[in-house]
This record gives C-alpha cells, sequence and structure tokens, in this order.
C-alpha cells in the first residue's frame, strides 16, 4: 500500500519512511518530506522503526494506532553541525488515547546535537518540555499545524502559525552530535491513535520569526474630502527579512508602495464616511495584518456658477435682454438662485433662473446685477455689469 501524505509548497526532497508492519508487506505508505536545500547525507542511517503498531493509509493520512502493551515510534539521525539547527513541521491530529490523560500520547521528539525538546500530544492539551523545562497549552481535538526550531540553545514552538513561546537551556541528550527527528506513540504502554496529515523537516531554518506592527503605531486618522494622507507602515523583520506590504482592499484613489511600505490617498469628495484598510507584510513565509481605520468628514463645496460665463455685457436701449442662470452643487444638493440690485422694470424667475429685462433710454449706462446661488449653507456670487448704450436711430 503507498500514498503521500500533503505538505504545502513545493519541496525538493522527498525522503521515505518504511515501516514494517506485522502480516504487511513493507512499503513507503508515508512520504516525509525534507524541506532545506540539501538533504542529510544518504550515507547516514534510514529512518528506523522501533515497536509495532498497526498501520495504514485513509485518504491521505497516515494513521497510526496502538495498544497495550505496544509502542511505537520512527527516527531517523544523522550528522549535521548543531549551530544550523534544525526545523520540524508537522500537522497531526490525536484520535484518541487509551491511558491516563497525564504527559503521555503521541510524540514528537528533536534534537540538534545539543539540544533535545519533546512534544506530547494528549487529549486537550499539548506538552513541550525538557530539563528545567514545561509548558502546557490547550487544544481542540481538530487537526492543528506544529511547527518546532532549534538551534544550539535556543528554541521556538509554534501553533497554527501563531508563535507559543521560546526560549533558551541546555538539555540532556545531545545523541553524540547528531541531529534527530522522531515521532510515534510515546504513550508508555497505554495506546494511543492518532493522524498524521503532513510531516517535513530541514536544517538551517532556526528563528524564522514572523513580521510585526508596532504596537504604538496610529491606527486611527481623521480627514476631511479633499486633503491628502501617506502612512508609513513601519513593519520589521526580527530576522532582518525583507518585507513586502500588500492591502487586501484600497479605496478608490488610494495607492500602497509595497515595497517602501507607503500608503498614499488624496481623499475624493465623495468619500465621508469610515473605511478600514488591512495591510499585510509578509517575509516570504510569515504573515503580519494592521488595519487602519480612515474618518472621513464631509467637505460642503461652494455651488458654481456655469452660466453667464462673463461678468459684463453691452445692450442697445430698447433691447429685450434674456439671461439664463446656470449653476450646479458638485455635492449633489440642491440649489437656491436669486438676483439683487435688479434695475428697474427688470425680473428674476427664480424657479426657471432667467433674468429679464428691456432698459429705456432714460437707463443708459452701467448696471450691476449679483446672481447668487446657494446650497443652504455656502452660496457664490457673480457680479454681472450690464451697460445700455442708446438704441440706433
Amino acid at each position: 500500500m503507498r500514498s503521500k501524505g500533503r505538505a504545502s509548497g513545493p519541496l525538493p526532497f522527498l525522503l521515505p519512511v518504511v515501516f514494517l508492519v506485522a502480516g504487511a508487506a513493507a512499503g513507503d505508505i508515508f512520504q516525509v518530506r525534507y524541506e532545506g536545500d540539501v538533504p542529510p547525507a544518504e550515507a547516514d542511517p534510514p529512518w528506523e522503526v522501533e515497536g509495532r503498531a498497526e498501520v495504514d493509509v485513509a485518504d491521505g493520512l497516515l494513521h497510526v494506532d496502538t495498544g497495550m502493551p505496544e509502542t511505537f515510534s520512527i527516527t531517523r539521525h544523522w550528522s549535521a553541525e548543531p549551530e544550523k539547527g534544525t526545523y520540524v513541521r508537522l500537522r497531526m491530529r490525536l484520535a484518541s488515547y487509551t491511558g491516563e490523560p497525564t504527559l503521555a500520547g503521541a510524540a514528537l521528539r528533536v534534537a540538534d546535537g545539543t539540544h533535545e525538546i519533546i512534544v506530547i500530544f494528549s487529549p486537550g492539551h499539548v506538552y513541550v518540555f525538557g530539563t528545567d523545562m514545561a509548558r502546557a497549552i490547550d487544544t481542540t481535538d481538530r487537526a492543528h499545524d506544529y511547527r518546532l526550531s532549534t538551534r544550539g540553545t535556543d528554541f521556538r514552538f509554534e501553533v497554527d502559525g501563531d508563535l507559543l513561546f521560546d526560549g533558551t537551556g541546555r538539555f540532556t541528550q545531545s545523541y553524540g552530535g547528531k541531529n534527530l527527528v522522531q515521532f510515534g506513540d510515546q504513550s508508555g504502554q497505554a495506546g494511543a491513535e492518532f493522524y498524521i496529515d503532513s510531516f517535513s523537516y530541514a536544517l538551517g531554518r532556526f528563528r524564522n520569526a514572523p513580521p510585526s506592527f508596532s504596537l504604538l503605531a496610529q491606527d486611527r486618522y481623521e480627514l476631511r474630502e479633499g486633503e491628502r494622507i501617506e502612512v508609513e507602515l513601519g513593519a520589521s523583520d526580527p530576522d532582518g527579512d525583507e518585507i513586502s506590504y500588500r492591502a487586501r482592499e484600497l479605496p478608490p484613489g488610494a495607492s500602497l508602495d509595497a515595497g517602501a511600505g507607503k500608503l498614499s490617498w488624496q481623499v475624493p469628495f465623495d468619500a465621508a464616511g469610515e473605511h478600514e484598510i488591512e495591510i499585510v507584510a509578509t517575509d516570504g513565509e510569515y504573515e503580519a495584518s494592521r488595519t487602519i481605520r480612515i474618518a472621513v468628514a464631509n467637505v460642503n463645496r461652494a455651488p458654481r456658477i456655469l452660466h453667464p460665463r462673463k461678468t459684463e455685457a453691452i445692450y442697445e436701449a430698447g433691447s429685450s435682454i434674456a439671461l439664463y442662470l446656470s449653476a450646479e452643487d458638485e455635492d449633489g444638493g440642491d440649489l437656491a438662485c436669486r438676483a439683487e440690485g435688479l434695475p428697474d422694470g427688470s425680473s428674476f424667475e427664480e424657479g426657471r433662473r432667467i433674468f429679464k429685462w428691456t432698459p429705456s433710454k432714460d437707463q443708459v449706462g452701467s448696471h450691476a446685477v449679483t446672481f447668487i446661488a446657494s446650497d443652504g449653507e455656502l452660496e457664490t456670487r457673480l457680479r454681472y455689469t450690464i451697460v445700455v448704450v442708446p438704441g440706433g436711430e
């Protein structure tokens, strides 16, 4: 029976795990994936299987079931420089455990020559421990993604992409300068049943910590329509990795410089309201997000008078003048128009916005009329000069 466990992303090396199961032929029923650039030397010992268990593959998952008095583990160890560190990623689910819910169950053991950490998966809990160190976290019965990194006396433990804790400390076993990766049933002969979705490991990938945004960074801004804002996004990476940025959705007119980490927005005049912009920073593997909230206040713009375009005109006495006033409100409001300083005999129809006048010969000269467009808050005035000249014979 042959199958491959699932793992995300392109992985250049596949190192088969060979299980010797009682009553079944040997076969590489599950693949352990090595994620580094150079795999452990082929001359190093292969994966070693200890104990007995019922092992099968269903839907691509490695299913290991042990019972009293059996235990089961698979191990690989190889020569490596401890300063490179070891990185292990395991996605698994503990299906059942027949013993007491103590520090026992399915287990992952990692050592890099000077450092050993053991992760125990028990019902509802995960324990990470070694000499002078023991940590416990609560978990659910679903599958979780566990990542463990070691180098020298340092370690880092993550669950589902979140860093739970890290620290330092020299542990008891060094395995003679060997790197070691081991997983299986460490239930103390109580029996455990677990499913492994994917398992991968690498050298030299210690402490690829995710980027982060400063907790002191301003995350709320108040603007008015027509104003411009520029925000330095300010993520940092503890490993010094290059960070790139992206936005899940930008409002119209906004732009993001992915390399420089700068958000710019010239706020348009139709953008009043609350806006949320989610910014994501990534180092190529891990991500951090920050939500920027921008409250935009409405700006009432004054109306525009479109016609008459000129501010002066010449007419002969006795001629009929009909002048149409055209105005608009860019904010979409209703306008009221009126005229002030009307000459004798003239009129302005506010509804139709029409100025009418037939000047007499006695009204030769200059006459100033002021046309006004108002949105109820702001108004625009146009001073219009009518020059009346004598009429022809």
